[in-house]
């Protein structure tokens, strides 16, 4: 159930945000703020789905694993648990839980779809 409130919620949060910057704002015709708010909404949520789709991936590995690595040094006190090698630290997190993805996608479309449906009735 969470999978898909998280992404709503953020998707709202957006869409309000959007709504109050462009409510002000010289449009072309009546209505226009909430085509691109709902369109840019959509957008948003599928490049944050993106974003997690590529950390999933593994893409981010080596830069998390040396910014790590970086800020031990100046620890004082250091963890013994951190990997030893980048090898040891990329499968470590590949054998994590991957999140489902589906739900946000799903929400960016909607808000897509109904951003292009208020444009085609208006």
């Amino acid at each position: 159930m969470t999978k898909w409130i998280v992404p709503n919620v953020i998707a709202l949060l957006i869409f309000a945000f959007l709504v109050l910057l462009l409510k002000d704002k010289p449009m072309l015709y009546e209505g226009t703020f909430l085509v691109d708010a709902f369109v840019i909404t959509g957008f948003f949520i599928w490049l944050g789905a993106g974003i997690v789709f590529i950390d999933q991936e593994g893409v981010f590995d080596i830069a998390i694993y040396g910014l790590k690595r970086i800020v031990r040094l100046f620890k004082k006190s250091v963890d013994d648990d951190f990997p030893d090698s980048y090898y040891d630290y990329s499968e470590g997190r590949k054998s994590r839980k991957r999140v489902t993805l589906y739900p946000t996608l799903i929400v960016g479309t909607v808000y897509v779809l109904v951003g292009i449906i208020i444009y085609l009735v208006q």
